[in-house]
């Protein structure tokens, strides 16, 4: 619709000028995509602070990574630090974790995890 209004205008755009706007379009719409998938039990692993598990038994380090990027446009932070979560509870999932621990914030587009055993 856009590109018929632009078009009612003398001239219109040329056809460069088209297909940099559908690349921006694209990269847009896809920015705001989930890609990420979490499996069976997921709702059941549970994100806490340190202190929290000490008295868990430690399994093991994780490190998630998704885009942080699409092309040149960032991707939003809260959406990449829900699959970076997702990501973590996904492998607690599939190492027998019930807990899992941030080892400090998301930073383009990685984060690590300890899991933990703690019921």
């Amino acid at each position: 619709m856009a590109l018929k209004i632009i078009d009612q205008y003398k001239g219109g755009l040329n056809m460069k000028a088209r297909q940099t706007i559908a690349v921006l379009a694209a990269l847009t719409a896809m920015s705001a995509c989930t890609w990420v998938k979490p499996v069976d039990g997921v709702e059941a692993v549970a994100l806490v602070k340190p202190e929290l598990a000490q008295n868990c038994k430690k399994l093991s380090k994780v490190s998630a990574q998704v885009k942080h990027k699409v092309g040149f446009v960032n991707r939003g932070s809260k959406k990449v630090a829900q699959e970076l979560l997702t990501l973590a509870r996904n492998d607690a999932v599939e190492e027998g974790a019930d807990t899992i621990v941030a080892l400090g914030e998301p930073l383009e587009g990685k984060q690590s995890f300890q899991l933990y055993k703690c019921r």
